[in-house]
């Protein structure tokens, strides 16, 4: 720190140095704004395969005449699944709008209710098709 460019400004029993010349180097980071595009891009893209996949789990299962128990647990799961992914684009709005919501309130809550729910429940049936198995 003793370079020739640099002033030492001594004050109070302190010393402060003072570098003209110096830049301080900035890590990288992604610009907000293109991250509020490309999260709700990716999210756009997983809603829609998760509708299309959970569709076809529930078809396959409700069109089988044979069941047993873990095919109930898988449709309960693609169920369950399917009701998050329908409440997903609600999210996706809010982090196009920079985290406003414009739904109202009783959405708001009920968005909310979905999703915590479905935490609970897709845990609660994983840990069932667990144990069964």
């Amino acid at each position: 720190m003793n370079n020739a460019s640099c002033r030492s400004n001594q004050t109070d029993n302190r010393t402060d140095w003072t570098c003209p010349n110096s830049t301080t180097s900035s890590p990288n980071y992604i610009d907000i704004t293109t991250f509020m595009h490309i999260l709700p891009s990716i999210y756009g893209v997983l809603c829609a395969v998760g509708v299309l996949a959970n569709g076809l789990v529930i078809y396959a299962v409700t069109a089988c005449k044979k069941r047993n128990v873990s095919d109930i647990y898988v449709l309960n799961l693609a169920m369950a699944d399917m009701l998050f992914l329908l409440v997903m684009p609600f999210n996706i709005h809010q982090l196009v709008r920079d985290r406003q919501w414009a739904f109202g309130n009783f959405m708001c809550k009920a968005v909310v209710v979905v999703d915590v729910s479905n935490q609970f429940t897709t845990v609660g049936i994983v840990t069932v098709l667990c144990i069964d198995r």
